[in-house]
């Protein structure tokens, strides 16, 4: 019968071997058969090779002999192994990429097992020891090293005067994005864009490489279980067929006093306009603009290097833009929202800030939860008002994070 390993791997000691080169770091793993029950009480060896690059042969490897528990686990320190190549100490840890092959002899031989590389956990339900999350001090920063759902661990900057890392998503997955995380806007919503917003619909919304792509596409007509059209829309006397995405947080998670933080890369052309916002979870103070609106980074494919950012509210509206370098280029967003005020920054530089007047609340209800918005508008009022251009599409508004912290 043919076995297989879920590995349970001290997280920190693994961080360890990174930051401070120690002799070794705790590895431990549940042995399992090809149906999943575990294999008990049995005399194992287990074979670590270290791969670095592209290399073809490890850098290092080594063997320890062992046993299962009564309930399939086994623990070794990799470093203190018969070593059969190389020197454990003379690894070099900083290596860009730096992987671990596993291999199991249970008395007929060597069965590989799994490679992997070194910050990647195969099974994260397994390397969860602590909630996914651990906090760590080195250099005199603070870091969080958290767990995906792929099993992939990220160590994340935690920023100065923020304690912890409360939402996340690295867009590692494949399709659509994680549903526990994200929803969907759907249909014609605002501003007489062109686009129609399609909900858990792959061609306009996917994961791809570690990004999320929100893609804009002048297509065919898209009809509904009925044979309705959805998406024909009208626009100087003519019919467009323009499809997109819009995720948004809405009913799952929400946050008041935070740093969102996202790596983006925003789409050019005459017509586009894509966003990272906010909004009020509750209509606290009255319907829109009265409880409050927050346009982290909005981009408009005819202002040509301009990053904007605004706040609405009851009596009035305050914003800012920003030239960007390279506007093409992956750019990382930030925007901090404070009691007293609010920050805007652009690649670790802040460019706006507005202060609550501390009048009434018609100046400032931003006191209260609000959920995150991504979405890729085409045309309308803003978009589209120094015209638009279909022959730019599809294209796509990407995002490899979005993080936020209290």
């Amino acid at each position: 019968m043919n076995t297989r390993i879920l590995l349970t791997i001290g997280l920190l000691s693994i961080l360890s071997v990174f930051c401070y080169g120690q002799s070794g770091f705790p590895y431990q793993a549940v042995l399992r058969d090809d149906i999943g029950s575990t294999i008990n009480n049995r005399e194992i060896s287990i074979r670590f090779s270290i791969y670095q690059g592209d290399e073809a042969s490890p850098v290092y490897q080594e063997e320890h002999e062992t046993t299962t528990s009564a309930s399939g686990q086994f623990a070794v320190e990799i470093g203190s192994g018969q070593s059969l190549l190389g020197d454990f100490q003379s690894i070099d840890w900083s290596h860009p990429s730096t992987s671990i092959q596993v291999e199991v002899n249970q008395g007929s031989g060597y069965t590989l097992m799994g490679r992997q590389e070194l910050l990647s956990v195969p099974y994260a339900q397994y390397a969860d020891l602590s909630g996914g999350l651990q906090n760590f001090t080195e250099g005199g920063k603070n870091y969080q090293l958290t767990v995906d759902d792929l099993g992939n661990l990220q160590v994340v900057e935690i920023p100065e005067g923020y304690t912890k890392l409360v939402f996340q998503d690295e867009f590692n997955g494949t399709g659509l994005p994680d549903e526990s995380k994200w929803g969907y806007e759907v249909g014609y919503l605002r501003n007489h864009e062109m686009q129609y917003y399609t909900e858990k619909r792959v061609e306009n919304v996917f994961q791809k490489d570690g990004v999320l792509h929100i893609r804009c596409i002048n297509e065919d007509t898209i009809k509904n279980e009925q044979g309705e059209i959805l998406n024909e829309n009208i626009t100087d006397g003519k019919k467009y067929y323009i499809t997109s995405g819009s995720i948004t947080t809405e009913g799952k998670h929400d946050w008041t006093y935070c740093r969102v933080e996202a790596r983006l890369k925003v789409p050019l052309g005459s017509g586009t306009w894509s966003a990272i916002w906010m909004m009020p979870s509750e209509n606290t103070y009255g319907y829109w603009p009265r409880s409050g609106e927050i346009d982290i980074m909005e981009y408009i494919g005819n202002t040509a290097d301009k990053y904007n950012c605004a706040t609405h509210f009851y009596s009035g509206d305050k914003g800012s833009n920003k030239s960007v370098e390279n506007v093409e280029d992956w750019h990382i967003i930030a925007f901090e929202w404070h009691e007293d005020r609010m920050e805007w920054y652009i690649d670790g530089r802040m460019y706006y800030r507005t202060l609550n007047p501390k009048t009434n609340w018609g100046d400032w209800p931003f006191d209260q939860p609000f959920y995150l918005i991504l979405n890729f508008a085409f045309g309308g009022g803003w978009g589209g008002q120094d015209g638009f251009d279909v022959g730019i599409l599809p294209t796509d508004y990407q995002v490899d994070y979005v993080r936020i912290f209290q």
